[in-house]
């Protein structure tokens, strides 16, 4: 939750506020029938354990502090949420840890993690506590270190730092080939719990990159989204998009924006509109908010 990170590296404070709730559920290939092949949705539980112990024991002493869970409490808990993600937001990327945990290989994230440790060595040493940072291990090269780590190590360190930092080297190490997807492939964040707000977006990765989506109204979310980048780059310019949009016969801008999106292929879209200019095209890189960008060599 927010800011802190628990994993195999203990309790540690991270650059990005999460929602990041544990899930209690998860497909496994456990059936009765042996017969069955099929991944079933099963609820897991704790054993009888000290930590089990110790989180019943707080549970019931905090409420001699605290009371028992009321209205306002919940309100409270709801709009610390929404501090961390706007309800109506429609890129944000809540699903990422997800993404990372479960459609990539450890190799690919030690290449991640070296890529960031080069980067921001800095700042991920700074965030482990300093029982850690002076033991052997980290008295080695950032190569020999991530050479130690498990899996779930480097995907606690990786989470140190910002979504946007994480996804912009992601997009970076895909590009220069030292993540290599094929171009058939998508990697999805299954399985995967419901994420918060309006649409439940999820995240994806393939050889273009990673990107935010709802599967439920993928042609939607598309067209609206394409629309209000335009509209965006386009805000302080109207007459500029007016007088591209002059040969549409419709009664107004809004109107013949819709007419052009539907009737133009994207590719033509993103051609005559925001790559039409370096302005327009680095207000498309800040609209988007994340990922690795670079101007065009030329128009393709």
């Amino acid at each position: 939750m927010k800011n802190f990170l628990v994993g195999p590296f203990g309790f540690l404070i991270s650059e990005q506020q999460r929602i990041l709730r544990p899930s209690v559920t998860a497909p496994l290939w456990y059936c009765e029938d042996p017969t069955c092949n099929s991944a079933h949705v099963v609820k897991l539980s704790s054993g009888t354990c000290l930590v089990e112990n110790v989180m019943d024991f707080l549970q019931e002493n905090m409420k001699t502090f605290e009371g028992d869970l009321t209205d306002t409490k919940i309100n409270n808990l709801k709009q610390l949420i929404r501090k961390t993600i706007a309800y109506h937001e429609d890129m944000h990327l809540e699903d990422l840890p997800w993404l990372l945990a479960n459609s990539f290989h450890e190799i690919e994230l030690k290449v991640i993690l070296s890529e960031l440790f080069r980067k921001y060595s800095k700042k991920i040493r700074g965030k482990l506590q300093k029982w850690q940072t002076d033991s052997e291990r980290w008295r080695n090269s950032n190569e020999q270190v991530i050479s130690t780590l498990s899996k779930s190590e480097c995907l606690q360190l990786i989470l140190l730092l910002g979504d946007n930092e994480i996804t912009e080297t992601i997009e970076l190490l895909i590009e220069g080939n030292k993540i290599t997807i094929p171009s058939t492939e998508i990697r999805e964040s299954s399985p995967r719990r419901i994420t918060y707000g309006w649409l439940e977006l999820i995240c994806e990765c393939s050889d273009k990159g990673i990107r935010s989506i709802d599967k439920r109204n993928i042609n939607q979310i598309a067209f609206s989204r394409i629309k209000y980048l335009i509209r965006n780059i386009y805000m302080q310019e109207p007459s500029i998009l007016e007088w591209k949009l002059r040969s549409i016969k419709e009664s107004n801008t809004d109107t013949k924006l819709d007419r052009y999106l539907i009737e133009k292929d994207p590719s033509v879209v993103v051609r005559e509109l925001i790559l039409d200019s370096k302005e327009h095209t680095e207000k498309c890189f800040s609209y988007l908010k994340f990922g690795y960008f670079y101007y065009p060599d030329g128009v393709k």
